[in-house]
């Protein structure tokens, strides 16, 4: 059997099947990527510490360190991620209100996406975790693009 074969049969029994049972309900590993090491997570919490004071100090409304985003300034529609280093900033401010005004959906995924680790690290994910994230996103594109009144909150 190929590599390629190889890393798919892994994959697919790493994230498709449900953990094997012990005779004693104890989840047993499935075949999957290693964990991290200590190293790299030391290495990405000192990254993502980083960014936050960088986006604590710089406000990028006011200074154009980062590009401005591409998929609005093609169609002049507002992508799902438009407004979303804005909020950070405002959220590192401390500014809650005010960075739910520029991308609630950020504001609002933030507390989600940090507890994907954590469960990935105890149990496998399911399907519908990933189908129910991004169908959420692409509504949360659509809707901020309709131009009647409660929809044009959304809009940063």
């Amino acid at each position: 059997m190929n590599k390629i074969c190889s890393d798919r049969f892994s994959y697919m029994i790493y994230y498709c099947l449900p953990p094997r049972r012990g005779s004693q309900g104890k989840v047993f590993e499935t075949l999957g990527p290693p964990m991290p090491s200590l190293r790299h997570g030391i290495v990405v919490a000192f990254a993502v510490c980083a960014a936050w004071i960088a986006l604590f100090f710089l406000d990028p409304a006011t200074h154009s360190f980062l590009p401005s985003c591409l998929f609005h300034r093609l169609t002049g529609l507002y992508c799902p991620g438009c407004g979303a280093t804005r909020a950070l900033h405002q959220l590192a401010r401390g500014n809650i209100a005010a960075a739910l005004r520029l991308n609630a959906l950020v504001v609002l995924g933030l507390p989600l996406g940090g507890l994907i680790p954590i469960c990935r690290r105890r149990h496998n994910l399911p399907a519908w975790c990933l189908r129910a994230s991004l169908i959420g996103i692409a509504v949360f594109g659509i809707v901020r693009n309709i131009p009647l009144f409660p929809f044009t909150l959304l809009v940063p």
